[in-house]
Formats: structure tokens, C-alpha cells, sequence
């Protein structure tokens, strides 16, 4: 509830923020000389995250920054504003940092481990902050992943994501892009292997233009509403179509 004016909530989200942010770069510090940073700027115009907003359907702005060293580790952190919780949605900030190692196999195919924290402003219902680990592989074209927490959005429960995510190019400077996600969080019944409580999956379909100085983007993003969370927020899970615009440095 940074928008708001300061109390205790706001003060605790601004602390672990910036635990978050500055620790990150300076511990890189310490990394070898071929250490390679960059980043970018982005404006959305509905910030999804596995199909369901957190910007409460209005407009997102979000920075991120990223390291790599040439032994393969990374790491990188990416902030951004948000609009979560009920009825009311809390104003503030949203941050997910990560840190892994990639590499190459033989098969001229690249991987990619390691872990992810999402931290997330504290609402009527409490904190949302969580941790997950991941590991992808894939190509220059294309990209499965595998995410798995232990509290899926604090809410003490285990979840597991797969994706697959595709790109291609139509002309020099116009793409293509496809994300299909699958979520499932709960335990699994005592005796069977159904998964428990909640599953979900969201798709997303898109162009992405090229103009030099930036990208922009315009995709239609929809999510299986069927699912305790979009229940509970059915306009947070209406399909939309999601613009952005895009500037690395």
C-alpha cells in the first residue's frame, strides 16, 4: 500500500524490497571481471502472471535487471508495480529476484537451474511472499519449464508449474510468441494420485514488433477459471488482450 500514505504495512514491504534489490548487486560485486549485466523497462497494460492479473487490470510499469559470469552462474531481479487483494486491492510494489547456474548439452540444447523468490505487498490476508525452484531447458526457439514450491503464495500449500514457450520470426523485425502454463497446487488425495485441491492452465498468444529504440508487444492472454483462485476473482482471470512496450539496455 505504498500509494497510501506510510504505516507498518508499507514500511515492511519497503524493507524486504530493499533486502531484496541492493543485496542482490552487491554481492555480485564480488564476481569475476567478465561479469555481464543488463536490463530493461517495460510498460504493460495488465500485468499477468500465469494468466491472472496483479495489476487489478490496470496499467503496470516494471523494471529488471540481470547478471550472467562466464562460469555459467546468473542471477537478476525484476520490479514492478501492483494491485493485489480483496475487496479493497493494495497498492505497491512486487519484486522476484533469482539466482542459478545454465549451461549447454551435447545435443546443442541449453539448461538452466535454480531458485526464485517472489516478494509481494502484505494485504488484509497477510503476506503472499513464497520461494520456488526451477529448471528449464530448451533451445534459441523454444523452452520447458518446471517451477516447484514448497507454499505457493504462502498460503501452505506445495505447487507445481510446467510450461512450454515457443517464439518464431515472421520478418526481420516482427515475431511471434506462444506460452501454454500448467498449474497445480494442493496435495494429492490420501490413496489416489488426483491432484488435490487446485489446478489451472493459461495460454498466451502473440506479435512482437522490433523498431530499434523498442519493442512492442500485443498479445490475448486467458487462463481456465475453473479454479479456487479465479473464483474467488473472476474479473482478474477475464480473458484480455495485453499490450506492452519494451526497452533493453
Amino acid at each position: 500500500m505504498l500509494a497510501r500514505g506510510p504505516d507498518s504495512r508499507d514500511h515492511s514491504v519497503v524493507r524486504r524490497l530493499v533486502c531484496l534489490l541492493v543485496a542482490l548487486p552487491c554481492g555480485l560485486t564480488l564476481a569475476p571481471a567478465q561479469a555481464d549485466f543488463s536490463g530493461e523497462l517495460a510498460l504493460l497494460s495488465d500485468y499477468r502472471f500465469r494468466g491472472v492479473t496483479l495489476s487489478d487490470r490496470q496499467p503496470s510499469l516494471q523494471g529488471s535487471l540481470d547478471w550472467s559470469g562466464a562460469n555459467g552462474l546468473f542471477a537478476g531481479a525484476i520490479l514492478s508495480t501492483v494491485r493485489i487483494g480483496r475487496p479493497e486491492p493494495e497498492r505497491g510494489l512486487g519484486a522476484q529476484a533469482y539466482l542459478g547456474f545454465n549451461g549447454a548439452l551435447r545435443t546443442g540444447l541449453g539448461w538452466s537451474g535454480g531458485v526464485t523468490a517472489y516478494v509481494l505487498p502484505t494485504t488484509s490476508r497477510g503476506s503472499a511472499d513464497y520461494q520456488e525452484v526451477f529448471l528449464r531447458l530448451g533451445s534459441e526457439r523454444w523452452q520447458t519449464g518446471l517451477y516447484l514450491s514448497p507454499d505457493y503464495y504462502n498460503g501452505g500449500e506445495p505447487s507445481a508449474y510446467v510450461t512450454l514457450a515457443a517464439s518464431r520470426p515472421l520478418t526481420e523485425t516482427v515475431r511471434t510468441f506462444a506460452h501454454v502454463g500448467w498449474l497445480v497446487t494442493g496435495r494429492s488425495d490420501e490413496g489416489t494420485t488426483a491432484a488435490a485441491r487446485t489446478q489451472r492452465f493459461d495460454l498466451r498468444l502473440g506479435l512482437a514488433w522490433d523498431f530499434g529504440f523498442a519493442v512492442a508487444e500485443a498479445s490475448i492472454v486467458a487462463v481456465t477459471q475453473d479454479n479456487e483462485r479465479c473464483r474467488a476473482d473472476p474479473d482478474g482471470c477475464k480473458a484480455t488482450v495485453v499490450l506492452a512496450l519494451r526497452k533493453s539496455f
